[in-house]
């Protein structure tokens, strides 16, 4: 019923439709291409830290929702992942990064940034479909406004948002706000 640290890949590729993972990480290439796989749950107090590039690479699930204690989301992790829609973060997540290329050719639609967690440039590269990025509201770096953009502070310690990061794919017309004093690389790709 559950699939533990250590399963065998080629088994699991073959019959599996949902995963119950209990491990502390998930390496590089790990469950990548498991086609057959629709729902991926962690065990309650889950200790997984990091998901490691390409580890979910390919696979079919439609969304997934991150234990607390993950810090990191490596480049490509969920490379190329078609179905899917939505990333969501526990109560109190810890993400501290989100690589760039962390969702690259996804069909990802909606993603939700935890309040501690810093985007790598390119983060929000080749997912065509991303229109909702929420943003934690106890979060100190960025904030989503109008549901289109997404700004973050150039100094922590300031009060003002003035790096546009972010634009909605499939925006028609956008106000750039006036304290915005940068366009950061990729925000408007794919628009």
């Amino acid at each position: 019923k559950y699939y533990k640290e250590g399963s065998s890949y080629n088994d699991l590729k073959a019959k599996m439709r949902k995963a119950d993972l209990y491990c502390s990480y998930l390496n590089a290439n790990g469950w990548r291409n498991l086609s057959k796989l629709r729902k991926v749950s962690f065990s309650r107090n889950s200790m997984l830290e990091a998901i490691e590039k390409r580890s979910f690479s390919n696979c079919k699930f439609e969304e997934i929702k991150i234990p607390r204690n993950v810090k990191i989301i490596e480049e490509d992790a969920f490379r190329n992942c078609k179905k899917f829609k939505v990333v969501d973060f526990e109560d109190n997540s810890e993400l501290e990064l989100i690589e760039s290329n962390a969702f690259n050719s996804s069909k990802l639609k909606t993603l939700y940034i935890p309040k501690n967690a810093r985007l790598d440039k390119g983060w929000c590269q080749s997912v065509p479909k991303l229109k909702n990025v929420l943003i934690s509201e106890n979060s100190n770096k960025y904030r989503c406004l109008n549901s289109e953009i997404v700004v973050e502070k150039s100094d922590i310690n300031s009060h003002i948002y003035d790096v546009l990061i972010f634009a909605a794919k499939n925006l028609k017309k956008v106000t750039v706000p006036k304290y915005v004093k940068r366009i950061a690389p990729y925000a408007f790709i794919e628009n």
